[in-house]
């Protein structure tokens, strides 16, 4: 079975190319752009895991984390331009288990999505 990756982003553009991107390595992608698109599409997808664009993360970080960490095994990633430095610590703490900085690497962002998956 395919591992199912949940994307919360308002960036349509990254969508289009992260949709393209993990459907050519293997995985099913399903959208939300808000924190109730994706709380109600973790319950409908039932997402192997979730990345999070940092930006939608810091205006609804804990509702989204939250409504995923609900999902049994569904690891969240955070991509955020911010640096790793200033965040991490917080980022970890509200529940992610990654982040990836952005621009994003996307042979650095599959594996640290493979890493995820293999907990």
């Amino acid at each position: 079975m395919e591992s199912r990756i949940l994307i919360v982003s308002k960036n349509t553009k990254n969508m289009q190319i992260l949709n393209y991107t993990l459907s050519q390595a293997g995985y099913h992608a399903c959208f939300a752009d808000d924190a109730k698109s994706a709380q109600r599409l973790t319950m409908q997808f039932q997402p192997s895991i979730a990345l999070v664009d940092g930006f939608v993360f810091a205006s609804k970080g804990e509702q989204i984390v939250q409504g995923i960490n609900n999902c049994p095994h569904s690891p969240v990633i955070i991509a955020t331009s911010v640096s790793q430095e200033e965040s991490s610590k917080w980022l970890v703490q509200s529940g992610c288990s990654a982040i990836v900085p952005q621009p994003i690497n996307i042979n650095h962002l599959l594996d640290i999505i493979t890493a995820a998956l293999e907990k």
